[in-house]
């Protein structure tokens, strides 16, 4: 009969540098790249972790030499990673559209036409014909962007796409058979939204679009989403308002076939926390979804969470 063994955590080779609001993205040889992000010096320098010797070592930052965080990294299809937009020149805060491709095999980074437009907080979504998908983003004025943009790796270009109908930034974003969920994240004003839109690349003569805005229980940002099994995406925890930061324990589940919300299990986390905000969560090889860290604090995380808990696809279940 079927059985999962429990997976332990092991303690591996700590990074050369403090880091943190950082993406970390897997490269084809199986090791673990991580550039930029916060912290004291770490934001201009780029490391590698292999997991056959457990080490992290330095390599190539390239043109990051003005301090970075909040830019998005994505591995592509054709072997590179794409860096789009962020924040430049720490503690100036500079949001740019600046673009660079890392060549993987030789860690040289390549300059790339810039994004149509400057963001940072936007979400980078890989599509199943090597395209990547740029959604929405806090761009240097105060409202939050609709606009989406999609890169193509074989000329190399930026060409726009439909826009949001609600803008946003800190949102989630979760792509299932070339279509791209995006959920909750801030949008004009100080209070998260509860709206989740689809965006299809076939619609309008292949420009692509999204559709019509669902909504889901606890308008929340700084969740954590993930590609569950049978054709969903979970969303975990949150927050629910800039100001308040008032954290959530509560699970959304949302069903690609149906279109559907539902409510799943409560995070399990310890009496006395309301919830966790600022984790991150994967899909597990069984089809679940695993939810990692984050924090019922604000600012810099004074509350940090150990906490890791699986969700089950097939039983519904979420356990420690």
């Amino acid at each position: 009969y079927p059985a999962r063994l429990d997976p332990t955590w092991e303690v591996t080779g700590s990074m050369n540098e403090f880091r943190y609001d950082v993406p970390v993205v897997l490269l084809p040889n199986g090791r673990a790249f991580v550039v930029g992000g916060r912290g004291e010096g770490a934001e201009v320098n780029a490391e590698v972790y292999d997991p056959a010797t457990e080490t992290w070592s330095y390599v190539p930052s390239a043109d990051l030499v003005s301090q970075a965080c909040d830019f998005t990294l994505t591995a592509m299809l054709d072997g590179r990673v794409l860096l789009a937009g962020g924040e430049w020149d720490l503690p100036s805060s500079t949001i740019v559209p600046t673009a660079q491709a890392l060549n993987t095999t030789t860690f040289t980074w390549q300059a790339l036409p810039p994004m149509l437009d400057a963001r940072t907080d936007h979400r980078a979504t890989l599509l199943p014909d090597g395209r990547v998908l740029i959604s929405g983003g806090r761009p240097p004025s105060s409202t939050p962007l609709a606009s989406a943009e999609i890169f193509s790796p074989t000329t190399n270009s930026w060409s726009a796409t439909g826009s949001l109908i609600v803008g946003r930034y800190l949102h989630e974003a979760v792509e299932h058979e070339g279509r791209v969920l995006v959920a909750g994240g801030l949008p004009p004003g100080e209070t998260s939204t509860e709206t989740s839109e689809i965006f299809d690349p076939l619609v309008d003569n292949g420009v692509g679009g999204w559709g019509t805005p669902r909504i889901f229980a606890n308008s929340r940002y700084g969740h954590a989403m993930a590609p569950l099994g049978n054709s969903r995406a979970i969303i975990f925890g949150g927050t629910f308002n800039d100001q308040a930061l008032t954290t959530m324990k509560s699970v959304q589940i949302y069903d690609f076939d149906t279109n559907i919300w539902t409510s799943g299990p409560d995070l399990p986390v310890p009496a006395g926390v309301p919830g966790l905000m600022f984790g991150r969560a994967a899909r597990a090889l069984d089809g679940g979804a695993i939810f990692t860290g984050g924090c019922d604090g604000y600012q810099f995380c004074d509350d940090p969470s150990d906490l890791a808990t699986y969700f089950d696809p097939v039983t519904g279940a979420a356990s420690p």
